[in-house]
């Protein structure tokens, strides 16, 4: 989109989003029509955006595990931690657990964790485990209940 030279206006003397990033009053007053035209420009924008960081993101070279540390498959964290395979796909997928994506893999499944993160990892959630069960026994007792 070409502009003029402060930028504040298109070619056809419309404002641009940095007109209404430079005064945020300037919205309150423009036609539906434009701020529609705008409202898509700025989506246009964000999946620019997006579509960068992805590709600077897409093969991270992963460090070197440290000395008797290594890379854990997901099927192994899923043995070590008793959980199913697809939910440590998903934990992995939402950065639940330490997991690094390594090259891209079928279906972009190519997830690592290193040992070292995964027993930090598992030692969180034992005292996440250990604070809630303090939590409930401090109901129990305050309450008079028994537990089953």
């Amino acid at each position: 989109m070409a502009t003029n030279s402060n930028g504040f206006e298109n070619e056809y003397g419309q404002p641009t989003i940095a007109a209404i990033a430079a005064d945020h009053a300037l919205a309150d007053t423009l036609p539906l029509e434009t701020l529609v035209r705008l409202r898509c420009e700025l989506r246009h924008l964000d999946a620019d955006i997006e579509a960068a960081i992805a590709l600077r993101g897409m093969a991270p070279v992963a460090p070197a595990p440290a000395d008797g540390d290594r890379y854990l498959t997901m099927a192994e964290v899923a043995q070590r931690t008793g959980l199913s395979l697809s939910h440590v796909y998903e934990l992995a997928r939402f950065g639940k657990i330490p997991a690094k994506r390594l090259g891209r893999g079928e279906k972009g499944r190519a997830y690592r964790v290193l040992l070292s993160d995964l027993r930090a990892w598992e030692q969180g959630q034992n005292l996440v485990a250990d604070a809630m069960k303090r939590s409930l026994d401090s109901v129990i007792t305050r309450n008079g209940l028994r537990r089953a």
